[in-house]
């Protein structure tokens, strides 16, 4: 910059100070060939109380300039053994000349700020400033981590996940003064223990891969169990002695955690600082500001995702686009709300009812589901299937249905297997709906054309697994009733028989025909 006042003050715009955004930084830095001084007054938020004291003429105009503009001179505020950058040829005296300038409002994110080693040849000492950056991080809506379905195929695993649910069951009960089996038997019951199982096996893998949890193992579990254990016995028996106890141990074992953290988080800062510290002191040889500001750019990055969520914008019914989100949403909604609930009626249909040949009832069909029908259709599912809202995965209804052996060799199933048994009876008897099946979780997926309409868009509801279990014991029954009033011609939907039987045949059909040059339509 000149060392005019007019040609200062012409450097930048009296509009760009006030206009810095409040989350924006302003920094500037140079060689303004002026003495600014010291504080002379306790009114004076330009300079603060370190510095050389000489003052010039171009030192009183740029100070007039950093009023005006609200900014102040941050190598002032930081006391140091000595401020001058420049030697008077002549003299030999140090005079300060250069500064760094931030908002006044800023000064207080900074740390540091005075003259630092010689880096190249000049006959001015540099200048440096340390910052405090701080990161604020937008309100999110916490994602659940998934679950790990396949470690349930460990049997040891899968034992102490149903002991898990039996623990909750067992919790419950007491807690309202029941017990057994006759009580909380709904499949919403059944869906909320296991549930909570999946959560607590979830806590359970997410502390263990924890740097800060791997360090302090040992002492950490051990004060977790002996939490745990006071939890339950508090709520076995809600006494003030038992929740003394519970409370004093919770919150031993939250000091232990909070240590470990803060131990951890001073090595991963420590590692951070000797990163960037060895990043910068690897630039020195960078002249050109493109290559400092690619530095910058790449350290920026570091630890960002590639991969950014973008959402789709559609279009509203009058051709204009959404503006925010909830605008798209609300799109989505009349448009599946109109496919979910289309209903096409039927022509004359006690006509349509009364057509049909009339087949001999089968009594066997209003049975309750027993557990070897309840297990088959279990076991049957294909894993890695989505689960519902509850987030139940087929493989928690293929752990609770695992077949074990005792100590004599006979075979039993847990407790959790026969309580779902329960369940499932119970609703075939009462009819009521569980509440888990009449909410579903709508995925929308794009398919080809203008993703601005939504009719581009194709809707699947994820259903309640349990829902799929009794539907899978009912199609079950169903085919077997078939078998004895079907037709042999169906080859769809049918055991031991598929649609590549009928197009086989049909195909055979065709050549047969066709040898014989006759003309078919299909």
């Amino acid at each position: 910059m000149s060392s005019t006042y007019v040609q200062r003050h012409s450097s930048i715009p009296n509009s760009h100070t006030r206009t810095i955004p409040n989350k924006d930084t302003l920094i500037l830095a140079g060689d303004f060939n002026a003495s600014l001084g010291v504080k002379n007054s306790d009114d004076c938020k330009v300079l603060g109380r370190f510095g050389n004291r000489h003052v010039n003429d171009a030192g009183r105009e740029l100070y007039s300039f950093l009023a005006i503009h609200g900014l102040c001179s941050l190598t002032s505020f930081f006391q140091k053994s000595s401020h001058g950058t420049w030697m008077h040829p002549a003299t030999k005296r140090m005079y300060q000349l250069d500064y760094f300038f931030t908002c006044q409002r800023d000064k207080l994110i900074f740390s540091n700020a005075g003259r630092g080693p010689l880096g190249v040849r000049s006959d001015h000492r540099p200048v440096a400033c340390k910052m405090k950056f701080m990161i604020s991080k937008k309100k999110t809506i916490a994602k659940k981590k998934p679950f790990d379905r396949d470690s349930l195929k460990d049997p040891k695993e899968s034992i102490s996940f149903n002991a898990s649910i039996q623990n909750y069951v067992e919790i419950i009960h007491s807690k309202l003064g029941m017990n057994g089996l006759d009580i909380g038997d709904g499949i919403d019951s059944n869906n909320e223990a296991t549930q909570w199982a999946i959560d607590e096996r979830r806590k359970k893998i997410e502390r263990s891969n924890k740097s800060w949890w791997k360090k302090n193992e040992a002492i950490l579990n051990k004060a977790l169990c002996s939490r745990n254990q006071a939890h339950c016995k508090w709520l076995l028996s809600p006494t003030d002695f038992n929740r003394t106890i519970y409370k004093n141990l919770a919150a031993s074992f939250q000091k232990i955690v909070d240590k470990a953290k803060r131990e951890e988080k001073l090595g991963v800062e420590k590692t951070v600082n000797e990163f960037f510290e060895k990043k910068v002191k690897g630039a020195t040889h960078l002249i050109s500001a493109k290559d400092w500001w690619t530095l910058v750019k790449s350290i920026k990055s570091i630890g960002k995702s590639k991969f950014v969520e973008v959402q789709m914008k559609l279009k509203n019914p009058d051709g204009t686009w959404c503006k925010t989100d909830i605008e798209t949403a609300e799109q989505f909604a009349k448009h599946f709300h109109k496919v979910f609930n289309t209903v096409r009626p039927i022509e004359d249909w006690d006509k349509t009812l009364d057509s049909i040949e009339q087949r001999v009832t089968n009594v066997n069909l209003d049975a309750p589901p027993t557990l070897e029908e309840i297990r088959s259709a279990v076991m049957r599912m294909a894993d890695g299937k989505a689960a519902g809202d509850n987030e139940v995965a087929p493989e928690c209804f293929k752990s609770i249905f695992q077949e074990r052996t005792d100590e004599n060799g006979e075979r039993y199933y847990d407790d959790a297997a026969h309580r779902l048994v329960c369940s499932f009876q119970n609703f075939w008897a009462k009819k009521k709906l569980p509440e888990d099946w009449v909410t579903v979780v709508l995925k929308i997926l794009p398919k080809k054309g203008d993703l601005t309409n939504p009719n581009n868009y194709r809707g699947i509801c994820l259903i309640d697994i349990s829902y799929k279990i009794l539907a899978s014991v009912i199609a079950d029954r169903l085919l077997d009733h078939m078998k004895v009033v079907g037709l042999d011609q169906q080859t769809g939907f049918t055991k031991e028989k598929g649609c590549q039987h009928g197009q086989a045949a049909l195909m055979a059909m065709l050549r047969k025909r066709s040898e014989h040059n006759k003309d078919t339509w299909v």
